[in-house]
C-alpha cells in the first residue's frame, strides 16, 4: 500500500513487471487479501472498502484493463485528456 504521489516516485521500479492497482479513497485494511477473497465476492470488497478504481498493467505485450466504480471520476478524467478521447469517423 502506497500514497499516490509515493507511487509515482517508484513508477520505474515497476517497468517489465505486471501490476495490480487499486486506488481508493483511504487507506485498505492491512488485513485485506485479495488472494483469499472468492473471485465473486472481490469487487463487493474492494467497493465497501472505499476502493473506486482498478488497473490491471500486465507485461508490455499484454493488454491493461481500467475499470472504475464511480462513472463521474472516470468521466472527468477521460474529459480532461484529449488523447483519451476517441477521434472523428472518417480521420486519422
Amino acid at each position: 500500500m502506497l500514497p499516490t504521489l509515493r507511487f509515482l516516485e517508484l513508477s520505474s521500479e515497476f517497468e517489465g513487471h505486471g501490476i495490480s492497482l487499486i486506488q481508493s479513497h483511504h487507506r485498505m485494511p492491512n488485513a485485506l487479501d485479495m488472494d483469499r477473497i472468492p473471485e465473486n465476492q472481490r469487487l463487493k470488497i474492494l467497493r465497501s472498502n472505499g476502493a473506486f478504481l482498478r488497473i490491471e498493467l500486465p507485461h508490455a505485450v499484454e493488454t491493461a484493463q481500467v475499470q472504475c466504480f464511480e462513472k463521474a471520476y472516470l468521466a472527468s478524467v477521460v474529459a480532461s485528456h484529449k488523447s483519451f478521447r476517441r477521434p472523428p469517423e472518417g480521420s486519422a
